[in-house]
């Protein structure tokens, strides 16, 4: 069985504002997509979520979605520690400290992800991706 792998790809590295990351991975030979969040700092307040669309194009995060030129919305994705622990797409993972998750996020169907951080009013978040297909 070969293992397809993308690179390590930086979506947020230290950001410290509210923010649409502008890394947008193409997700097309890739099943699944596991990615490294957190944020350090004394009081971290902020919310990972993760967008996802389909089309020919890049998407762009921070205009409405699901406009016939734009077609993404936000997608679930789930921590590997606890795979019970599901991330609704529109909720995200909500932070309220410091703290570290690596998550897996299904792409099947998908063209094109990216991390959108929302909410923060305090801390450092950092978000890296790498694509997997076993075929």
């Amino acid at each position: 069985m070969l293992r397809l792998t993308t690179n390590l790809v930086p979506f947020f590295e230290g950001a410290t504002a509210s923010a649409v990351s502008t890394m947008v991975l193409n997700v097309t030979s890739y099943a699944h997509i596991t990615l490294s969040l957190g944020a350090t700092g004394g009081a971290v307040v902020g919310t990972f979520k993760v967008a996802g669309s389909i089309g020919p194009s890049k998407f762009d995060a921070s205009v409405a979605k699901s406009a016939a030129t734009n077609r993404w919305d936000y997608v679930e994705f789930y921590n590997y520690e606890d795979s019970s622990n599901r991330y609704d797409g529109d909720t995200g993972w909500v932070l309220a400290a410091a703290d570290h998750q690596n998550v897996t996020v299904n792409t099947n169907g998908l063209d094109w992800l990216t991390v959108v951080i929302a909410g923060v009013t305090d801390g450092a978040f950092y978000a890296y991706g790498k694509g997997f297909n076993n075929e």
